[in-house]
């Protein structure tokens, strides 16, 4: 699969309302803000559960950067 098509296949569940809700509203953006308030951020368990959903996010924009960049070099 080309980064563009990744790029359009995440832009698409983007736009799924329960996409929206359930993984970027509920597993990232609320979860983040509970785990932080709530939980012992040194413990190796939530550091972990930390690291996922930051994984989760920096893979969603590296998509997203990698079919910006492939479409400048096409331009190129």
């Amino acid at each position: 699969m080309t980064p563009e098509e990744k790029a359009q296949h995440l832009t698409k569940l983007y736009g799924n309302k329960s996409f929206q809700e359930l993984i970027l509203k509920e597993f990232i953006d609320q979860s983040i803000l509970s785990i932080v308030l709530e939980e012992n951020v040194d413990s190796d368990s939530v550091r972990d559960q930390l690291k996922a959903r930051q994984i989760i996010t920096l893979w969603f924009s590296g998509i997203i950067s990698d079919a910006e960049i492939a479409k400048q070099e096409k331009k190129g």
